[in-house]
């Protein structure tokens, strides 16, 4: 039922004095905690330096006794410190009041626990369920911390807010937000995630986790999970809270400096680096992939020789995939006695071998003749290369034999992002780095593949080869992101038969997509120019995105905008990413994993996305998908026949 005016305001009132009080105190805490921490980190100095000038052995004995139990407060008190700091920005996003053998239980969740204010961390499993697994209203039986509890929950409602602030307030009888002084019931449109004042990070999700996600996330630390998802469906963000959770001392026994996050593109590892301390997820390593293994081989092999040899896309795609790894193991297995002491003559001699194989590969004979070649002129491609080099590695030692811990040869979690860009061969890398149990989360979208010199062809596939028979994949079907006008353009482009094809589902409603058809070329930039003005007065603190199809042009179209009087406006490549309110010209390869307020993709012709290429047609379902409420199109060609007709024919 949906809430009057004369209630919201009292509602509203009641909610901003119950934040205020929990900020206020959080604030106090702090306070006290940071003078309890100068006070145990002065005593503990104070104890080291009488350690130092101690002469006799029992005099010692006692001080270093103290001495450790001082600098073990300070850490402790330091740790603290840290996790009320996060709770101050916001109290708390959640709060529930349960109905139980009559009487009321309320606990809020946050992210760290304040128990003073009931402020619970959501990574406290059992508890958090009552709020993620059911609805204001919902009766529920649950066993909680050893003690089976049933009840119904008499109020469920999330926060959004900063600081002693708080601007959204989410109820069963509407939204409520905070507007001069008072309060307003309405719907924006948009979940609290995705208000106006949404950059480019990862967008405060935690009140908004479904429940299908959160059973993800919580699921068996020991077990692997494998999820494929729609662009936008929360993939990333799955993964990444999973991350979270499973670093709670409650859940596992992962160390975050001992955990890695990998992907191949350097942009998204930007995002995810800006966006992990907001999780209040610290000191986890972020690597793309050829950074992690271009390490390892360098610390365990040497620096491999790199030089020039003719190479193709088969050879490529052949050097990612399970039949070159057979191939490998093979090839250790008949030569027990080489010397593989000198892993990179060893990959030579790999080299070597397999030319000389009959494979049924496209292309074979060129592929072997570049493999004899790449033999004979001994020289690298560490984007290739090195992941075989690590498989030999393997091979010999069962382990990553490497000396420095910062070298990751060893991780107690990995979360593997965008895995459809990845082969077998990198995949099982990565799974050679982790324990037995083989902790590791995956996720992906073969829509999204756009690294076409690996070689990953389906889901099954890769389960197989990576030995995950028993794990099934589990499936994100609705944008999180995206409108559903958005969405519906999207999953045209989709490939026929792909997983989800037919389900354009979204949680809102925005504007059409239209497509602006220029007379020439030479009024591209100034139209181009126009959108940027529109959506920057529309709103200021949003991150917009204009797409173009290669780096050059994005380059070109930056300076061409700076000479038009948009100084301001920006380049966004490979790592050189700024996520803050503003406009980013960048190339399609460059978003996959990103998201934008608006997006205006540039020329979308025949040309830029062919309908008859998977790659290109990937690429604009990639672009497509980055934005979350606007999203439009601009060129002085005809549009691509992968867009709609409907849109073929639109013109701004």
């Amino acid at each position: 039922m949906s809430l009057t005016p004369q209630e919201a305001a009292v509602i509203g009132e009641e909610e901003l004095d119950r934040w205020q009080e929990a900020h206020a105190a959080i604030v106090q805490e702090i306070e006290r905690s940071r003078f309890d921490f100068t006070h145990d980190r002065k005593l503990a100095r104070q104890l080291t330096s009488e350690l130092v000038a101690a002469t006799r052995d029992e005099d010692k004995a006692a001080l270093a006794s103290d001495e450790a139990v001082a600098h073990g407060l300070t850490r402790l008190r330091k740790g603290q410190t840290e996790e009320l700091e996060s709770l101050e920005e916001q109290p708390y996003f959640a709060r529930v009041v349960t109905e139980e053998e009559s009487r009321q239980v309320e606990f809020r969740l946050g992210t760290a626990s304040f128990p003073d204010q009931r402020i619970i961390d959501w990574r406290k499993a059992p508890i958090s369920t009552l709020y993620y697994d059911y609805r204001e209203g919902d009766w529920f039986d649950e066993t909680i911390q050893g003690r089976d509890r049933e009840g119904f929950i008499k109020l469920r409602r999330s926060y959004e807010g900063k600081k002693s602030e708080l601007h959204i307030i989410e109820t069963s009888g509407g939204t409520l937000y905070r507007q001069n002084g008072g309060w307003k019931i309405g719907d924006s449109g948009e979940p609290l995630s995705r208000s106006r004042e949404h950059d480019g990070h990862l967008p405060p999700i935690l009140s908004l986790i479904t429940s299908e996600q959160f059973r993800m996330i919580t699921r068996d630390p020991t077990k692997p999970i494998i999820i494929q998802g729609i662009a936008g469906s929360g993939k990333t963000t799955v993964a990444l809270h999973r991350l979270a959770w499973l670093l709670h001392e409650d859940n596992s026994q992962a160390r975050p400096e001992k955990c890695l996050v990998v992907m191949f593109n350097r942009s998204l590892k930007t995002y995810i680096e800006t966006t992990l301390p907001e999780l209040n997820i610290h000191n986890v390593p972020i690597r793309t992939f050829h950074q992690w293994a271009h390490s390892l081989v360098t610390e365990i092999a040497g620096l491999p020789p790199v030089g020039v040899f003719k190479k193709s896309r088969e050879l490529e795609q052949f050097k990612s995939s399970a039949v070159c790894l057979g191939l490998l193991l093979q090839y250790v297995e008949k030569n027990p006695l080489r010397d593989s002491k000198n892993f990179i003559a060893d990959l030579f001699r790999f080299f070597s071998y397999a030319s000389q194989q009959d494979l049924f590969w496209p292309q074979w004979t060129q592929v072997r003749q570049q493999l004899k070649e790449q033999a004979e002129r001994q020289v690298c491609d560490p984007q290739q290369d090195d992941p075989l080099l690590l498989h030999l590695i393997f091979a010999e030692h069962g382990h990553y034999p490497v000396r420095s811990e910062k070298a990751l040869g060893l991780c107690d979690h990995i979360v593997i992002d965008e895995a459809q860009d990845f082969g077998l061969v990198e995949i099982r890398a990565l799974l050679n780095a982790v324990d037995q149990k083989r902790t590791v989360t995956i996720v992906g979208d073969i829509s999204q593949k756009i690294v076409m010199g690996r070689n990953f062809d389906s889901w099954e596939e890769l389960l197989r080869d990576a030995g995950f028979e028993e794990t099934t994949p589990l499936s994100l079907t609705v944008s999180h992101r995206s409108t559903q006008e958005i969405m519906e353009l999207a999953t045209s482009l989709r490939k026929e038969g792909s997983e989800n094809a037919s389900l354009p589902a979204a949680t809102r409603h925005g504007p059409e997509p239209v497509f602006y058809r220029c007379d020439s070329p030479e009024v591209l930039t100034p139209t181009i120019g126009q959108w940027i003005k529109a959506r920057t007065e529309e709103n200021p603190k949003a991150l917009c995105a204009v797409i173009c199809r290669l780096p050059k042009e994005a380059e070109r179209l930056v300076e061409e905008l700076r000479k038009s009087g948009l100084p301001s406006v920006r380049l966004g490549h490979r790592d050189q990413f700024d996520f803050s309110p503003g406009v980013t010209i960048t190339n399609a390869h460059q978003v996959k994993g990103l998201e934008f307020r608006n997006v205006l993709i540039v020329e979308p012709s025949e040309k830029n996305y062919s309908s008859t290429s998977e790659e290109e047609r990937n690429l604009l379902y990639v672009a497509t998908t980055r934005a979350e409420l606007r999203l439009d199109f601009i060129g002085a060609a005809a549009p691509s026949k992968l867009l709609p007709e409907i849109m073929r024919g639109v013109l701004g």
